[in-house]
């Protein structure tokens, strides 16, 4: 089995930065925590605003290495999606997927975005191991 490097610790100041974003979440953001809490069924681990290396992660699923990000409007500025790509790879490197949805996806079309979320889970616990998540801290339900 081939060993995986761990993401560095987020910094107090990261960490205190995701507690805010946890505060003061978006609409679609707080749809979509609102439905995987309200999911009993719903079988993994996640982790909202999940503070790891130098970035703060929407969702993260450590049992899948997946991660999930919400975009608005601000994400289709050219240095915005340059700094999204840059770091989407830096995340890859450990051998962690980020999918991204639309804020307006979420909103109109939950049931939809769900799905994709759990076929992706699916996917990847079937083809990776289920060794425990390398990164630290953040705030999760489930388990």
């Amino acid at each position: 089995m081939q060993r995986r490097e761990r993401i560095r610790k987020a910094s107090p100041e990261l960490i205190e930065s995701a507690r805010y974003l946890r505060r003061h979440q978006t609409r679609a953001e707080a749809q979509l925590w609102e439905a995987i809490r309200g999911q009993r069924a719903f079988p993994y681990r996640v982790r909202r605003q999940h503070a790891v290396g130098s970035f703060v992660l929407d969702f993260w699923i450590p049992a899948a290495r997946l991660a999930v990000e919400i975009d608005g409007e601000i994400h289709d500025l050219p240095d915005i999606a340059a700094q999204d790509a840059e770091r989407a790879t830096m995340i890859a490197a450990h051998d962690v997927e980020v999918i991204r949805f639309r804020n307006e996806e979420v909103l109109s079309n939950l049931d939809h975005v769900l799905t994709v979320i759990c076929e992706r889970i699916d996917a990847r616990l079937q083809v990776h191991d289920t060794a425990p998540p390398l990164l630290e801290s953040g705030e999760g339900v489930g388990g």
